[in-house]
């Protein structure tokens, strides 16, 4: 336009000559990089969704802010607790630790006092009033009696209750309305003169450590044994028992569907959860007890562990998959399971786990995975776990 002279330049524009060859290159370049950059924070924008959608477990944007603050003031990342690798698929190899939690972490036992019935639903960091003493035996006390070649077995509360009852542990792209879950009423299936429940173990080889230990050895299975009077088979007797003593029919298979294969343990215990309902189709509540396993990177392993009545007892926790039309039903039981166990008793019941997996519970009215401690806890700790745990859910049963 420089060689035009100002007046004529209406002139000029009304003749609307076409454009020269220049123009329309940088014209085309203009919109090629504004069209690169857009995409490009599409692109990032799409990477760090799918980070806090599937990296982080949950599809609850302010979860974000949880899994990156320090934990109940002890050095803990939450994200370093959740249970992400807790349960294999029948496809997966079995890990010898299913959890690994950062060498920052310090061992802590549960308070001694009960928590309020009408625990908040906060989701938020816990207030400072709920960091929990650490145990009079210090970690460097105990190495002094370990072998070179041993790791300290450390007492942790696992319960999380300071984040609220209907706190989870969120591993899908789901975002349930757990209060809403909780609140919700169960049918009601309770009969006495026929079974009603039954007790199976997908991974009936997982064991404890002996009693009083302090220390274990990694020979590349930890806490496993076909002994069924110290693995999990022995843990069923006794929550079985406790069923039965509160007028619920109960059958147990005391099959160890991992002993010859763990990979197609599911497998097995799924084809075993057909033939008794094809005998017993009275059967609504189907459980698969098994242990947890955590671990941190150092090498100590974790004992979730509560104290009720001066003794010891393993944490549990209930495990929800939702790889299925109608998971929703199992929700319900499990949060009413953690709530009515975490009123009654101290700190026993960790926070719910919803998972993306099936394990089998959709082949019956009602089926929860239950953990019932982990490899650091003790026989007598887990069987007492599972009378408690057995007495709340015939309790639910009987009442909703």
């Amino acid at each position: 336009y420089n060689s035009i002279p100002f007046n004529s330049y209406d002139n000029y524009k009304s003749e609307k000559k076409p454009l020269g060859i220049r123009p329309v290159i940088h014209r085309f370049y203009s919109a090629a990089a504004i069209i690169t950059v857009l995409l490009a924070v599409v692109f990032s924008s799409a990477e760090i969704f799918d980070f806090v959608i599937n990296d982080m477990g949950t599809g609850n944007m302010i979860m974000e802010r949880i899994f990156s603050r320090d934990l109940m003031g002890q050095g803990l990342n939450l994200n370093e607790l959740i249970i992400k690798n807790s349960f294999i698929t029948p496809e997966e190899k079995p890990p010898s630790s299913s959890a690994i939690l950062s060498p920052e972490e310090t061992p802590i036992e549960s308070t001694s006092k009960a928590p309020p019935a009408t625990s908040p639903e906060s989701t938020e960091k816990p207030p400072e009033s709920s960091k929990i003493e650490a145990p009079s035996t210090t970690p460097a006390e105990t190495d002094a009696k370990i072998p070179e070649n041993g790791f300290p077995i450390l007492p942790m509360d696992m319960s999380l209750l300071s984040y609220g009852k209907y706190y989870i542990y969120n591993d899908t792209e789901l975002s349930p309305n757990v209060s809403a879950l909780a609140s919700k009423e169960l049918t009601d299936y309770y009969r006495n003169d026929a079974p009603l429940v039954l007790v199976i173990h997908t991974h009936g080889t997982e064991s404890y450590m002996p009693e009083g230990a302090k220390y274990y050895q990694d020979d590349g299975e930890i806490a496993r044994s076909q002994n069924t009077e110290e693995n999990m088979i022995a843990v069923g007797k006794e929550f079985v028992r406790v069923l039965e003593e509160n007028g619920i029919p109960t059958l147990h298979c005391t099959i160890m569907h991992d002993k010859e294969s763990y990979r197609d343990s599911y497998s097995r215990s799924a084809e075993s959860i057909k033939k008794y309902l094809a005998k017993y189709p009275s059967i609504k509540y189907v459980f698969d007890l098994h242990r947890d396993s955590l671990m941190r990177s150092t090498g100590e392993l974790i004992s979730a562990v509560t104290s009720i009545n001066g003794e010891n007892c393993a944490q549990v926790m209930p495990v929800v998959g939702s790889g299925f039309s109608g998971w929703e039903s199992n929700m319900t039981f499990a949060l009413k399971l953690r709530e009515g166990l975490n009123n009654e008793f101290i700190n026993l019941c960790r926070p719910t786990c919803l998972r993306a997996s099936t394990y089998n519970q959709n082949m019956s009215a009602i089926s929860v995975l239950i953990e019932i401690g982990t490899s650091g806890n003790t026989l007598s700790e887990a069987k007492k776990a599972a009378a408690l745990t057995a007495s709340a859910i015939s309790e639910i049963i009987k009442y909703g």
